[in-house]
């Protein structure tokens, strides 16, 4: 299946911390004081820097591109 900003499940959050199921094989999670998203939810894993533009606070709107970069390499697009 090819990808789609539809295709990424997002779980809800928990204490803070938000959470994607991106496939099978890869849940993210992003919390409002991280700048990255993470493989776990410590933030401590696989860290996926958020890009967010000088001025900005990171925001749930920086990490869900984020994701969608992280699902766009999985599935071998830009």
């Amino acid at each position: 299946m090819d990808w789609e900003p539809g295709n990424i499940n997002y779980q809800g959050q928990e204490s803070g911390v938000h959470r994607w199921q991106v496939d099978s094989e890869l849940t993210l999670y992003w919390h409002p004081d991280w700048l990255h998203l993470a493989e776990d939810i410590t933030g401590l894993h696989h860290r996926v820097p958020l890009e967010v533009p000088q001025g900005e606070t990171a925001s749930e709107a920086h990490a869900l591109k984020a994701v969608e970069r992280v699902v766009k390499t999985r599935r071998g697009g830009d």
